[in-house]
């Protein structure tokens, strides 16, 4: 199946995803919550949480591009846009009694124009599994997200080599 965030595209063949985040476009949901793009069902393996930032579709400006950067390095993404979009859809999918034994959260970052080190990745992706686990000023009891996995998509198919990746001009946001 493939889906789409913006310009990005994901072929995630053989697994079942629920467009979360579009699902709900226009409907009441639950006060206050939001969700991630996709939550991606494969046979016998952790649901996966989807999270796509796309700072270097098309139009998107240098200043736009830096602002970003400058979210990705301090802590802004992480702890006020990715850990209550986890929190939520994770909550969401347990009040819905859908499979939540194991969940792991990616994010996907439009990264092809920006000057990052691919090493970021697994630093951000500790900073992202320490921030769902702590977001007050004590732990959760319970452990919600059991991997968090923040890669470029110019590093995509190295992580994920049997889940295409591609850009496709003329993409919805």
């Amino acid at each position: 199946m493939k889906v789409r965030e913006g310009e990005l595209e994901v072929s995630f063949e053989g697994c079942e995803v629920d467009e979360l985040d579009t699902r709900h476009e226009g409907k009441r949901r639950p006060q206050g919550m939001r969700f991630v793009d996709w939550v991606v069902e494969r046979p016998g393996a952790p649901v996966w949480l989807v999270e796509v930032t796309d700072p270097c579709a098309t139009g998107a400006t240098q200043e736009e591009r830096g602002k970003f950067v400058e979210s990705l390095r301090g802590k802004t993404l992480v702890e006020q846009e990715l850990v209550p979009k986890a929190r939520d859809s994770y909550c969401y999918l347990h009040l819905m009694e859908r499979g939540t034994e194991e969940v792991v959260f990616v994010v996907l970052i439009g990264s092809e124009a920006l000057q990052l080190d691919p090493g970021l990745w697994g630093p951000k992706s500790t900073e992202l599994e320490a921030a769902l686990l702590k977001e007050g000023y004590e732990p959760w009891k319970r452990k919600y997200v059991n991997q968090a996995i923040v890669v470029g998509s110019t590093e995509w198919a190295k992580h994920f080599p049997q889940y295409e990746l591609a850009r496709v001009a003329g993409g919805q946001a």
